[in-house]
C-alpha cells in the first residue's frame, strides 16, 4: 500500500497501520523519538521509506524455550529454582507466573497447539 506524507508529500510504502509522516518531517517534528529495541514510529518510517514491511514477531516454541533454558543453564549453572516472571515490555512490571497450562489445541482438538504461563493475582 501507498501513502503521501501528510507533510511533504513524499510517496511511502508502508502497511495500513504505519505513519502517515516521512522519516525526514517525523524527524524534524519529535526529534526526541526512541531508538531501543521495541518499535517505534521513527522505525515504522524507516520501513516505509525502504519498502520493507514490518513483520509479526514468530511465537516462541517450546523448543525455542528449551534452547534458551539449556544456553542459561550453560551460563549459570544450575537454574531449577530460578523464578519465572513475565513482562509485556522491557519497561514494563514484572508479574510473577504461577503455572503453565494447555492453551489452544488444532483443528483435529487432539494435537496441542500452545501453552499459556499464567500469572494468578
Amino acid at each position: 500500500m501507498n501513502k503521501i506524507c501528510i507533510k511533504c508529500g513524499l510517496t511511502l510504502y508502508c502497511n495500513e497501520q504505519e505513519s502517515d509522516t516521512c522519516l525526514t518531517c517525523l524527524a524534524q517534528s519529535t526529534p526526541h523519538c526512541n531508538f531501543g529495541e521495541t518499535y517505534s514510529s521513527i522505525e515504522g518510517v524507516i520501513r516505509q521509506t525502504i519498502k520493507q514491511p514490518i513483520e509479526k514477531p514468530k511465537p516462541m516454541t517450546i523448543l525455542k524455550l528449551k534452547q534458551a533454558i539449556e544456553e542459561l543453564e550453560n551460563a549459570h549453572g544450575n537454574i531449577d529454582d530460578v523464578t519465572i516472571n513475565f513482562r509485556s515490555s522491557p519497561d514494563s512490571d514484572i508479574e510473577i507466573c504461577n503455572f503453565v497450562e494447555e492453551d489452544l489445541y488444532k483443528k483435529d482438538n487432539k494435537t496441542l497447539d500452545s501453552i499459556v504461563f499464567v500469572t494468578e493475582e
